[in-house]
């Protein structure tokens, strides 16, 4: 009986993170989509700005991380490398802490552990999960000029930096001959 009772329960737990994987699905934003705006501030000089005001200079790499994300640790000394190659291009790059209020202020501590030159933005942390499924972390989001989403990442594997420079360099060949 005990044991008919665990099975039963596993069971139940299993199909509800089924459930929770798919559903986080449905919700994530899809390449071609527009990305959400989101207002905040950027931690280095605590101007305030906008995913929106950002875009009209060109393309932007979205990159969401929290201080106690090790996989975004591995991540940020690639993404300042891009940056340094890219940002000369034309393409933004902002590194959105997703993070409360308490582990904000370990935001300097963090980006010098990880050697990061990336601009930090501070949006509001909850809307910015919601709005852009920022849940799993890190999550990368590289967008065209317009908004719109162009190439998805999710996670961190050694290869993301060969995909995203290939990913860079077609966006920003069709910008040229578009412009």
């Amino acid at each position: 009986m005990l044991a008919e009772q665990m099975n039963n329960r596993l069971q139940w737990i299993v199909l509800l993170m089924i459930g929770l994987l798919w559903g986080s699905q449905l919700l994530a934003l899809d390449v071609g989509e527009n990305a959400p705006d989101l207002e905040g501030t950027l931690y280095q000089d605590g101007k305030k700005t906008s995913i929106s005001a950002l875009l009209k200079k060109g393309p932007m790499v979205l990159a969401f991380f929290s201080v106690t994300c090790y996989p975004c640790r591995l991540e940020a000394p690639l993404l300042s490398r891009l940056e340094q190659e890219y940002t000369k291009k034309g393409v933004t790059f902002l590194y959105v802490n997703v993070d409360d209020d308490s582990l904000r202020l370990k935001i300097s501590a963090y980006l010098k552990i990880t050697k990061s030159t990336l601009r930090v933005f501070l949006p509001n942390a909850e809307e910015a999960k919601a709005s852009y499924q920022a849940y799993g972390l890190p999550k990368l989001l590289l967008l065209n000029q317009g908004g719109q989403v162009i190439a998805s990442h999710e996670g961190f594997d050694r290869s993301l930096g060969e995909s995203l420079e290939r990913e860079l360099s077609e966006l920003l060949a069709i910008a040229r001959t578009k412009g």
